[in-house]
């Protein structure tokens, strides 16, 4: 048994080994290698043409970031604009306010003042009959 196992694994060994050799790669031959070189200017069209096409794709990808920018700064002006006028409509309500505040203060003072310019012209009315009444008839 002790013999046999150096045996085993000197024949497992060489099966590992096999499997190894047979996935190496295979070398070309001169016919494939000047096939590929013939082959190259049609490879290199192929890379020049990928090539084209990604700089044009680059090209109008910048050209849309130029107009995607200037429309920002054009909505960014307009933004500034609508804030101002927003600012100066609320400053023009806030005017409308304290102008219909006063209004109507002065036309609550107007009010106070007829009533009481009423309330004076009865009275002053009432004292004067209370004595030509009153010296009529000798009170």
């Amino acid at each position: 048994m002790r013999k046999l196992f150096p045996f085993l694994c000197g024949i497992g060994f060489l099966v590992y080994s096999l499997g190894f050799c047979a996935a190496s790669p295979v070398q070309a031959g001169i016919f494939d290698k000047v096939k590929d070189i013939y082959n190259m200017p049609d490879k290199l069209n192929e890379l020049q043409d990928q090539y084209d096409e990604a700089a044009q794709k680059l090209s109008e990808q910048q050209q849309k970031l130029l107009d995607m920018q200037r429309y920002s700064e054009e909505l960014a002006l307009k933004n500034s604009e609508l804030t101002k006028q927003l600012e100066q409509m609320s400053e023009e309500r806030a005017s409308l306010k304290r102008n219909a505040v006063g209004a109507a203060a002065i036309v609550a003072g107007l009010i106070a003042a007829y009533i009481l310019s009423i309330r004076l012209w009865r009275y002053s009315a009432w004292r004067k009959q209370k004595q030509h009444n009153g010296g009529m008839f000798g009170s």
